[in-house]
């Protein structure tokens, strides 16, 4: 699991009594015993949404008349409808046991999935390992609502928060703690105490923390509700996050995932390929027509070509809607059997020195343009401007399927060991959504490419996007951190925005979302990172940009 329990994983160690705790084993000796366990104690437990509770001896006891608590089993018969059943950490199935020792040693407990605020029930029969049974037992416990609405606004360098206490007479306050160090407070004692109501405030209140100076950070606060056993909740998250430019409220980025193990990246997957080509799917035997070597028909327009380049073909991908898109190959003099895609974007130009220096390393270079710009400019074609491709059918697939058909081509004609695929601006929006799609992809670079939606509605203007990174037909339940994910899973995607970008995506907001990502992908196997470039003050592939993406690639197999 991605994300599974890790918000509430040291709320557990911090509600663990040690094996070492005095009385919870027995060395006792059993001996013949022909009656079963009886019942102690069954009062049923407390838990409050999303919330962590072990499950005590005072709450659930057997006991039996020859055999020690060691030898007093329990066996799940049925489970929580809305949480979970765990034994020293691991969540447990029907069918699996634990002994009244472990109850004893605080090693069984309850979490609740947060779901709703309702009893829910485990049964089971308890035995007491010599053949004698006590059958269809039954242990409830009550889930209460927690506090809810938990917002975070800012005004004036001020962030108020706001939230709703519920009505439940086992609620007794809330307890709002903070970090700054790249993750939301694990428990009601992690991190610095911002607020600590009490019950008696049972309606709609502000509590106002103000922003230490501005600066280039997040600040992640969690809100946890107690009860009156002094149980707390799983947290309620928002953040806020200053640079030296403006502040932006930063919601629970867990919320906005929605891939969470490696059957939702696969379904995901397959869903995005639907949506950009229907149900035909990738045109993986689609091949380009092959137009002319620029070496021998060079365009005057395009002079001087690469002396580095010993071979430049032009290949055309014919796309429905009687529009078209060229795709440049670039063959270096000492090949390194590795492909780089460079995406251009809207602009339409093609950096030579770029270029250049990824052919004196030895790369393959592939040349790909926006529909409608650059090669691909049609001025007396059916369509002419770029909106104009929102109302067509499947709009995806004309910006995708050129990378498509270029990679097939490629790997018909060479012995390529290594996809990587960068890009600039729309050209990075590009590299973010196909690296997404196509696991042919190594590694991926997009350069002031894209934000995530809840930077884009705060940012406003450029950073909102054309319409391809903002329709709702094709980001329905899927978010750019899924993206994101999907783009690094199993590979590597380094991420470069220009902190000084006069056109879009600029500022130092990636920090906000670029550490959360990096761990979600880490546990598939991924590497991610998105990097701040403070090196030019324009929307471009920097110097340092460029070479940072060739000291990542240099360190690939």
């Amino acid at each position: 699991m991605l994300l599974m329990g890790r918000v509430l994983r040291s709320l557990w160690f911090l509600s663990m009594i040690s094996l070492s705790v005095v009385g919870c084993r027995s060395d006792a000796v059993p001996g013949p015993d022909h009656t079963p366990p009886r019942l102690v104690n069954n009062t049923g437990l407390f838990a409050l949404q999303g919330g962590l509770v072990v499950v005590s001896a005072s709450m659930l006891q057997f006991t039996d008349n020859v055999q020690s608590a060691d030898h007093v089993r329990y066996t799940l018969t049925q489970l929580p409808e809305l949480g979970k059943v765990l034994l020293n950490q691991a969540v447990l199935a029907v069918g699996a046991t634990f002994t009244q020792a472990d109850i004893d040693c605080a090693l069984v407990a309850f979490r609740d999935e947060g779901a709703a605020a309702q009893a829910q029930r485990m049964a089971f029969d308890v035995d007491d390992g010599q053949g004698n049974v006590l059958p269809a037992q039954s242990f409830v416990f009550e889930v209460g609502a927690a506090a809810s609405e938990f917002l975070s606004q800012l005004d004036d360098g001020q962030v108020t928060l706001s939230w709703v206490n519920p009505d439940n007479v086992k609620f007794d306050g809330i307890v709002i703690r903070r970090r700054e160090n790249g993750a939301y407070p694990a428990d009601a004692n992690d991190g610095t105490l911002v607020v600590d109501a009490s019950a008696a405030i049972t309606s709609t209140i502000d509590a106002i923390a103000a922003l230490p100076s501005p600066t280039p950070q997040t600040y992640y606060y969690a809100a946890f509700s107690r009860d009156k056993s002094g149980n707390f909740s799983g947290s309620a998250q928002a953040g806020v996050y200053c640079d030296i430019q403006r502040c932006v409220t930063i919601p629970n980025l867990g919320n906005l995932l929605h891939v969470h193990n490696q059957s939702d990246v696969e379904r995901l997957r397959t869903e995005l390929i639907r949506r950009t080509w229907g149900n035909g799917g990738m045109p993986m035997s689609t091949m380009p027509v092959l137009e002319e070597d620029m070496l021998l028909n060079p365009p005057p327009a395009m002079l001087p070509l690469p002396p580095e380049a010993v071979q430049i073909k032009q290949l055309t991908v014919n796309l429905p809607y009687g529009l078209f898109s060229r795709v440049w190959l670039l063959s270096p003099a000492t090949p390194n059997n590795r492909l780089m895609i460079y995406h251009s974007g809207h602009r339409g130009e093609w950096s030579w020195d770029l270029v250049s220096r990824f052919l004196r390393e030895g790369y393959y270079m592939m040349n790909v343009w926006m529909p409608l710009t650059g090669r691909n400019y049609w001025p007396t074609g059916p369509y002419t401007q770029h909106d104009q491709l929102a109302v067509l059918y499947h709009p995806m697939r004309l910006f995708m399927e050129p990378v498509t058909v270029g990679i097939n081509y490629v790997l018909s004609q060479l012995p390529i060991k290594r996809i990587a695929m960068m890009g600039l601006s729309g050209g990075g929006w590009t590299t973010v959504v196909y690296s997404a799609i196509d696991k042919r992809i190594d590694a991926s670079y997009p350069v002031a490419g894209s934000y995530p939606t809840y930077l884009r509605s705060q940012l406003g203007g450029s950073s909102l996007g054309d319409f391809e990174q903002i329709d709702p037909n094709f980001y329905l339940d899927v978010s750019y951190l899924d993206l994101y994910v999907l783009g690094s899973e199993g590979q590597r995607q380094m991420q470069i925005y220009n902190e000084f970008d006069d056109c879009c995506f600029g500022g130092t907001y990636a920090n906000t979302f670029s550490a959360f990502v990096a761990q979600v992908v880490a546990e598939a196997g991924g590497r991610f990172s998105a990097i701040v470039d403070s090196t030019v003050p324009s929307h471009v592939v920097s110097n340092a940009a460029l070479e940072m993406i060739i000291g990542a690639e240099a360190q690939a197999p």
